[in-house]
């Protein structure tokens, strides 16, 4: 029977188990947005505005990491106030994910595992390390 056995019962219709289904799955997943997507979505840029609409109902959320990215940003900007005001919204709408030591300790465990392989994996732990952007 498993886990779940009245969606497995012939009680339910094809349609109610779909609905059943899609709620369970939208309380499960989660949109964690990159630095990238929010300065995108910053400039303008119409194909990350679409899927953020798209996706407007479900939970989005931000790490740390990326919300100091983006501050970062806007302190070394021409235009740091307007920026500022900026990272404000963001941070004042989305869920930020806090970083604590579990991930910390991952972290340093898949870096050091990956530069101990030599210079060919480094490219591997450049994509691991939080990258400044401007937002300008």
């Amino acid at each position: 029977m498993g886990r779940f056995p009245a969606c497995r019962s012939n009680h339910w219709g094809d349609k109610e188990r779909a609905t059943l289904l899609d709620q369970v799955f939208r309380r499960l997943v989660m949109f964690l947005l990159d630095t990238d997507t929010l300065i995108y979505s910053l400039k303008g840029h119409q194909a990350v505005i679409r899927n953020l609409e798209i996706h407007q109902r479900d939970p989005l959320k931000i790490s740390v990491i990326s919300l100091m990215e983006l501050y970062y940003g806007s302190y070394k900007s021409e235009k740091t106030t307007a920026n500022l005001a900026k990272v404000r919204r963001i941070e004042n709408h989305f869920d930020i994910i806090p970083v604590d030591f579990s991930i910390a300790e991952t972290f340093g465990m898949i870096k050091s595992n990956l530069e101990s392989r030599g210079p060919h994996w480094m490219i591997l732990t450049l994509l691991l390390q939080p990258v400044p952007w401007h937002i300008t």
